[in-house]
């Protein structure tokens, strides 16, 4: 006598069907539930970096380091800074680099860590060599051969940031608020001043000026690339960060 043994394998179409509507439904609880959580989490560090940005910046405008002798104060170092950043050959860049704690270069930023000291195996991050952010101007003598040693591959760690200043200067046409003035020029605030358009600290008649920031990530971190000309503000992009800044006397 023959037995009818039933043997199936695989599934059935309806079957998949089922499976597939389970997965979307638990994929589609899974996004609702974590993909805010995730977005306040790249949102948290965007914001970290934004802000370590701007305090560098803000920073190395309020102190004159040794060697600057062209600026006649921090203010004057400032100033300059906003007028010439809109053009690339005298931009000012904000990095990160690895340094050689408790060793100085001569205006007083820590030096940068040489390759054979990042990997050594016996060195240690934190101890034998930190990481330092600093921001610099590319056009300058005084930091030629510290932008040669700190863009240097294995030491420049992560993006380079271009940044771009613009006065703030009063709407003329609404009599209220703050505007954005033309880059590359300085404006003074006091109505029939002598000097509308200052080119120095000393000839500036108010107390503070305020600004906007933006920074824009290069394309590439290396010395050549960033004071070799190769880059264009206007081809860079949407900055990823902006923000409205003050500076004193």
């Amino acid at each position: 006598m023959k037995k009818n043994i039933s043997s199936r394998k695989g599934f059935s179409l309806v079957e998949v069907v089922i499976a597939i509507g389970i997965v979307a439904v638990l994929l589609t609880t899974f996004m609702a539930v974590f993909g805010p959580a995730q977005k306040n989490i790249n949102k948290a560090l965007g914001v970290a970096e934004a802000n370590r940005l701007v305090h560098t910046l803000e920073n190395e405008m309020a102190i004159l380091r040794p060697g600057e002798s062209d600026y006649i104060s921090s203010f004057d170092k400032a100033f300059q800074w906003i007028k010439d950043s809109p053009t690339e050959t005298s931009a000012i860049v904000v990095y990160q680099y690895q340094t050689l704690p408790g060793v100085d270069n001569d205006d007083g930023t820590l030096q940068a860590a040489t390759i054979d000291v990042v990997n050594d195996d016996l060195k240690f991050p934190g101890v034998d060599y930190i990481t330092q952010t600093v921001a610099r101007r590319i056009d300058k003598a005084t930091s030629a051969a510290l932008l040669t040693a700190e863009l240097s591959p294995g030491i420049v760690q992560g993006k380079v940031y271009a940044v771009r200043m613009t006065q703030l200067v009063q709407d003329t046409t609404t009599g209220s608020g703050l505007i954005l003035g033309t880059p590359g020029q300085i404006e003074n605030p006091a109505a029939g001043s002598t000097i509308p358009n200052p080119t120095d600290g000393s000839q500036y008649d108010d107390g503070y000026m305020t600004l906007q920031v933006e920074f824009f990530p290069l394309n590439n971190n290396l010395h050549a690339y960033v004071t070799g000309g190769a880059w264009e503000f206007d081809k860079l992009g949407t900055p990823v960060a902006t923000q409205n800044i003050a500076v004193r006397r």
